[in-house]
């Protein structure tokens, strides 16, 4: 299914109780939600994934710092969890997420020869190789734009940051 199938058939998801996680657009706005963990607790640090994107160790301190944690601690920022896309061989991808019985077998016969870090990081470069990130189509981003607008700008007042390159 399209992005642009999904967006549309959310009124009708939500009509029918479907779960969250089927929810698109409504979950975009984050003003409110944002709000209601600024009233509710005391201490709330709000970060964007865009600090997250361009300076992962810089917010890491940031966050250290936050919550009183050594920030001279360097964690591994290399590794990219939970990756999107759309396998470009549903086979491989297949072969590579899903269980069988020759990979359990192989599994376990390989177990003691292979350092399970590596293994998993061999597994995961592979997996993401195999994804293709769709780009989203133009009317689709300034619909996008223009539903969040006024939420962005509030926000970008509630937390005092500059989200302007959220509206281009």
């Amino acid at each position: 299914m399209a992005f642009e199938d999904a967006l549309e058939a959310e009124d009708n998801r939500k009509s029918k109780n479907w779960a969250f996680g089927w929810h698109y657009k409504s979950v975009g706005f984050y003003y409110n939600q944002v709000k209601a963990y600024l009233e509710s607790f005391s201490e709330v640090m709000v970060c964007l994934y865009d600090d997250l994107k361009n300076d992962p160790m810089d917010l890491v301190r940031r966050i250290f710092i936050f919550l009183g944690v050594d920030p001279g601690f360097t964690p591994d920022t290399s590794v990219r969890l939970n990756i999107s896309g759309i396998p470009k061989s549903r086979f491989a991808h297949n072969l590579l997420t899903k269980p069988t019985l020759l990979k359990t077998t192989i599994k376990v016969v390989t177990k003691p020869l292979f350092l399970k870090p590596k293994a998993r990081k061999l597994k995961d470069t592979l997996i993401r190789k195999n994804l293709r990130r769709p780009e989203m189509k133009t009317e689709t981003h300034e619909y996008l734009k223009n539903l969040y607008r006024e939420d962005i700008l509030k926000l970008q007042d509630l937390i005092n940051k500059d989200l302007s390159h959220w509206l281009k």
